[in-house]
């Protein structure tokens, strides 16, 4: 199971109401990222890779990512976060953003960007108790 070490740091970005595929206990086998300025969390993100039988990565999954609230408008740091994430210095490697909301503008400009497009969409329900 994916955990954190520094999940209490990032508690202020970590997103919670995301639907049930896209939560760190759903992800078994996932990787977390922790982007930091200097010594200090300022983001993270929830991905898993495969591998093929030589260790090369043949795809990478993004279930979640956030930055620091001050900083989340920040492009070229979405952007270069993104970069190391979806390992976009290899060629071969398939890239998929999983259940993403469409609340979060500077991301989608970032994938935008990066030359990311929809190719399915999803309602997520949720019932209030």
């Amino acid at each position: 199971m994916l955990e954190f070490q520094e999940k209490d740091t990032i508690t202020f970005i970590f997103q919670q109401d995301m639907p049930w595929q896209n939560q760190m206990e759903s992800l078994k086998e996932g990787i977390g990222y922790i982007l930091y300025d200097r010594e200090r969390p300022i983001g993270y993100a929830m991905t898993k890779e495969r591998y093929d039988v030589y260790g090369n990565v043949e795809s990478v999954q993004l279930y979640q990512v956030g930055i620091e609230p001050i900083l989340e408008y920040d492009l070229l740091l979405m952007l270069t976060f993104l970069h190391k994430i979806f390992k976009l210095d290899r060629d071969g490697v398939k890239r998929h953003v999983i259940n993403y909301p469409n609340r979060d503008t500077v991301l989608l400009n970032a994938l935008n960007e990066l030359g990311f497009n929809k190719t399915i969409e999803q309602v997520h329900m949720q019932k209030i108790l």
